[in-house]
């Protein structure tokens, strides 16, 4: 694995990785000469009078206004100032650390024109384990995530404040601290920093990682279930989800029958005063999962595309000495992978909420007793009976979660901005929905793993660590309360 930044492509589990894991990253030689390059050419044309956006001319709307040469130098900070509006709960340190290396990402291509100090200044801060403070409001993805990524600049700048081992403090104290000496950002450098989509890509790949182990939990507690039931193995065979054509579910199929060994009798030989299938629920795991694990990989494409890419306007090019005003700070592909994940987190919620009430309704769940409890009628018991409930609550939330916003657009700053992204509204609303869904895998683990428990079948397990290190929670004798928490705190270390 390379730890080289500005020509190796990261994948989205090392970048996660190097979020959560400050490391020493290297740069390499041939995009710091390239950064150099770019910055000399920017300057160059600024001495031959050239106008150039966000340097020598307003922004957004007023790119139509020149800045004179006394002005350039107060233009940076302006623009950094003015985007101090943020708003709403601010990032964890290691979301606000993900955004930092984002941006690093893309600014170590060395296309920026910005000065070579100014990304090895972003590299002794991520090095240091140091964060900036985001406010998590503020951007409609257009011209890029300018009011959160304001704060970056801000950090880089010893301005506003910083996360640092787990606290908050004044950035120039930190700084101060270890010996990290403010920048005075000159040229487009503000611009450069906050002028892309390292806000919302970095929110969308921690949750798209997070929603990849989400799937896998989700089907081995799927797999739980169907043996609870002594389901026949005929659903996740390969023969027919090979002949569906689509590779994902025969994906989940493959991964459901690697969990448990499932009753092999053929459908409509065995006896017994049941369907002669399964609910949809079951019977359709693999169609659902399959649609999550197919959906998964174009999103990972997509965002790993975003990272890898040069997410900046105007770009300084030294190879054809050309500077490029664009677009690239539109974050329409990372909307739609936001809205994607969510429809499809959705999807996979109300399946195994519809799962969980099978399993609890005694009509159903082949002698399971009802909400798995046995009933006595000197001492009433109901079981999970809410735990089911709230699953139920979780999943419409996520549910309405799903709604997409990349067709939200709306014009704002004067008209300027009249087609926009919504990237990073996407991408709060997915890391939201993820929080439910995880909170409701835990409900709907712990009736996967009573219903396991009651059945009797857990010696055909294939895979037994799980659900021991899962017996060691759910079995105990506490409030239920006690033992959801328990669960919970246990999912988040997963």
């Amino acid at each position: 694995m390379s730890n080289q930044l500005g020509t190796a492509r990261i994948d989205l589990d090392q970048f996660v990785d190097w979020a959560k894991n400050p490391q020493k990253l290297s740069w390499d030689p041939q995009a710091r000469e390239r950064s150099l390059h770019s910055h000399r050419l920017l300057m160059q044309f600024l001495q031959q009078g050239r106008k150039i956006y966000g340097v020598n001319t307003g922004f957004g709307e007023e790119g139509r206004l020149v800045v004179g040469p006394e002005g350039m130098a107060r233009l940076q900070i302006e623009l950094v100032s003015y985007h101090g509006c943020g708003t709403g709960p601010e990032l964890s340190e290691i979301e606000g650390r993900a955004v930092l290396l984002a941006r690093l990402c893309t600014l170590s291509r060395g296309y920026s024109g910005v000065r070579p100090e100014l990304i090895e200044g972003l590299l002794r801060l991520y090095e240091a384990g140091i964060a900036p403070v985001i406010p998590e409001q503020g951007s409609v993805g257009a011209s890029g995530d300018l009011t959160p990524l304001s704060y970056l600049a801000a950090l880089v700048m010893g301005q506003r404040r910083a996360w640092y081992r787990g606290q908050i403090m004044p950035a120039r104290d930190v700084l101060r601290e270890l010996g990290i000496p403010p920048l005075e950002l000159e040229g487009r450098e503000a611009l450069a920093l906050m002028n892309g989509t390292a806000f919302m890509t970095a929110l969308a790949i921690l949750s798209s990682v997070q929603m990849r182990r989400w799937i896998d939990l989700a089907q081995t507690f799927t797999a739980w279930g169907a043996l609870a039931l002594d389901l026949e193995d005929e659903f996740f065979l390969d023969v027919p989800n090979r002949l569906k054509g689509h590779p994902g579910i025969r994906q989940s199929a493959q991964f459901l029958l690697g969990v448990a060994e499932l009753e092999g009798t053929p459908v409509g030989t065995r006896t017994g005063p049941f369907n002669i299938q399964p609910r949809y629920s079951f019977r359709c795991a693999p169609q659902v999962y399959g649609m999550a694990l197919e959906s998964l990989e174009v999103a990972a494409r997509w965002l790993e595309n975003e990272l890898a890419g040069v997410d900046d306007n105007p770009l300084i090019d030294p190879d054809s000495g050309r500077v490029y005003h664009n677009g690239n700070f539109s974050g329409f592909h990372v909307s739609l992978a936001g809205d994607l994940l969510r429809q499809v987190l959705a999807s996979s919620m109300n399946l195994i909420d519809r799962q969980a009430q099978l399993l609890l309704d005694p009509a159903q769940n082949r002698g399971l007793g009802a909400n798995l409890a046995d009933w006595d009628p000197a001492q009433p018991r109901f079981g999970l009976k809410a735990v089911g409930i709230a699953l139920s609550a979780l999943a419409a939330e996520v549910q309405q979660l799903a709604t997409s916003v990349v067709n939200l657009s709306r014009p704002t700053e004067s008209g300027n901005q009249d087609v926009v992204s919504q990237g990073a509204v996407s991408a709060r609303l997915f890391r939201r929905a993820m929080e439910l869904a995880r909170q409701g895998l835990g409900h709907f683990g712990w009736i996967a793993w009573q219903s396991l428990h009651r059945s009797g079948r857990r010696d055909r397990l294939h895979q037994i660590e799980l659900y021991e290190q899962f017996g060691e929670i759910c079995s105990q004798r506490g409030e239920l309360e006690e033992v959801l928490c328990e669960l919970l705190t246990f999912f988040r270390k997963l």
